[in-house]
């Protein structure tokens, strides 16, 4: 079996005129279920989180720029404002300054009709249709193999998984200083 251990995306979630689900990220997209889809049956833990506007390359920005984000659906993590229906619901008052968070531990499974789940839990991958996100999926440590690996893909694996550290290290900072 030759997969990645982790996939982690930080971008825009889109459907294409195919009506493919993807990943925009910089000048690349990413097919989201066929990508996922070499990961059902395994155990994993997956992390999906909307991302403020201010958030997008992984700093914290100033004061400033968070209370001009919190102006904007989902602190501008949201791009359906123009059209008005999010499918998280950020059109609705009640959620119109929350961000969407799902963790979630087990088995991912796909059900015919192409609805994910982990541990039984859907994932709403809905929920990040049009917004910018975080989604991160990694293998449960029963699912390693041990195996043998170049020093460049434990390089590689450690600078990605440093960058997504950084990415959740400055998403709780914004989260405890909107709390």
């Amino acid at each position: 079996m030759n997969k990645d251990l982790f996939v982690i995306w930080q971008g825009v979630f889109y459907y294409d005129n195919a009506g493919t689900f993807k990943v925009a990220e910089g000048t690349q997209s990413v097919d989201v279920c066929l990508s996922l889809d070499q990961y059902v049956g395994q155990k994993v833990h997956l992390f999906l989180m909307h991302q403020p506007k201010f958030m997008a390359d992984g700093k914290n920005m100033d004061r400033a720029a968070i209370l001009s984000a919190s102006q904007s659906w989902g602190f501008g993590s949201c791009f359906w404002g123009p059209v008005g229906n999010c499918p998280y619901g950020h059109h609705h008052k009640d959620k119109q300054f929350s961000l969407y968070n799902q963790q979630a531990t087990g088995l991912l499974e796909k059900s015919s009709d192409g609805v994910y789940t982990v541990a039984g839990e859907k994932v709403h991958l809905e929920y990040a249709d049009g917004h910018q996100t975080v989604f991160a999926l990694f293998l449960h440590e029963d699912e390693l193999e041990v195996a043998s690996s170049s020093m460049g893909d434990v390089v590689d694996m450690q600078e990605q998984l440093l960058y997504f550290l950084n990415v959740l290290s400055g998403l709780k900072q914004t989260t405890d200083a909107i709390s």
